[in-house]
């Protein structure tokens, strides 16, 4: 089972790691401190003013870095969703040729869709890489795990059917209900499908929505299966979007 970490939220490890490296190479926050430290060295500066001059040019230094730190973090965020949402394209897409040289290319093509569907949502939520809204943020975690969830539910349906042929002749119930739970597998997989495609056709709403009040984490999503938890998720918040935009036209005079 691959365990893909969703992009959202973003970990602070990256966060911080970013900021460092962003910090180091930037030309715009050293250059004037540079540009004071040189002055002070080669300038014929008594070596009495050096030690406030270095004073000056570290403050200068911190001031730089304030003005641009906001901008940069949005860099930052650009940069770690992007690498975040490589990842697990890549693989998803080692899956998808997964079942296909295992010769499921039904189900290979079918969780092809899921990553496209993945694909476009996240592309809506941050056009031309921007950072999207909080509630874009509960948009794209939860397809992130759905679109894991589906590929092991599939690898789940094949496991199943490996024990089916394994079983002894004239084990009836034995195949029944191996049979019951790859159904239950396979209608979780259309469930989950319907609703990111709603998902996708709603997208300029619920990319402009704020994070639900009724949101908060995992804590509104229901006991049981994790990909089912995931769906009932973005189907009330898809829900929840809807209304706020049919109670703002009926408020329209």
């Amino acid at each position: 089972m691959d365990k893909q970490r969703p992009t959202f939220p973003l970990p602070p490890e990256a966060i911080r790691n970013e900021k460092i490296r962003a910090f180091l190479t930037s030309k715009q926050v050293w250059i004037p401190f540079l540009v004071l430290v040189a002055a002070g060295i080669y300038g014929d500066t008594p070596v009495w003013a050096l030690v406030p001059l270095l004073g000056l040019a570290f403050f200068v230094l911190a001031l730089v870095w304030q003005a641009h730190s906001g901008r940069l973090l949005g860099k930052i965020t650009e940069r770690i969703v992007a690498k975040s949402n490589r990842t697990q394209d890549a693989s998803l897409v080692a899956r998808i040729r997964a079942l296909s040289e295992g010769g499921e290319d039904g189900y290979a093509v079918t969780l092809g869709k899921f990553l496209e569907a993945k694909q476009a949502i996240e592309a809506g939520l941050h056009p031309g890489g921007k950072p999207t809204t909080p509630g874009g943020e509960d948009i794209e975690k939860r397809v992130d795990a759905i679109s894991f969830g589906v590929a092991d539910s599939f690898d789940a349906v094949l496991e199943l059917e490996k024990q089916i042929r394994a079983l002894e002749p004239g084990r009836r119930e034995d195949l029944r209900l191996l049979r019951a739970r790859q159904k239950e597998h396979l209608t979780r997989i259309i469930d989950a499908y319907k609703v990111v495609k709603s998902a996708l056709s709603e997208l300029d709403l619920l990319a402009r929505s704020p994070r639900p009040e009724s949101s908060n984490g995992d804590a509104t999503l229901p006991e049981g299966n994790e990909l089912d938890a995931e769906v009932a998720g973005l189907r009330e918040e898809i829900r929840i979007a809807v209304e706020g935009r049919l109670r703002a036209t009926r408020d329209i005079p």
